[in-house]
């Protein structure tokens, strides 16, 4: 391989990387139950990726997303999985579990 090519190519990975970090933004959000109490131990998975945050003892979570529109997936056990898409502008979510539901507050 030329130089010149070895160059280029780890130019273009350099910037490649460069563009996949700048879009990665930080989510934050709160979980509550039927008690408007929030739940301790819901799970919030990147569907796909390893990335995973788990709520604490306020229902709250904060988890690292890359790109705009990305899905979130919450699971808590005994209730049924929710898929969140979370658009461009959000920065923060809250999420009521009613029942064997979880609802969305826009």
């Amino acid at each position: 391989m030329s130089k010149a090519l070895v160059i280029s190519t780890a130019i273009c990975a350099s910037l490649f990387t460069l563009n996949a970090h700048a879009q990665a933004r930080k989510v934050q959000g709160t979980v509550v139950g039927t008690d408007q109490k929030g739940l301790v131990g819901v799970s919030v998975t990147v569907p796909g990726t390893r990335i995973v945050a788990v709520t604490d003892k306020s229902g709250k979570f904060s988890i690292e997303i890359a790109g705009n529109n990305q899905e979130l997936q919450f699971t808590y056990v005994g209730f049924q999985t929710k898929k969140v898409t979370v658009l461009e502008n959000r920065r923060h979510l809250t999420l009521f579990w009613k029942n064997s539901l979880m609802h969305w507050k826009r």
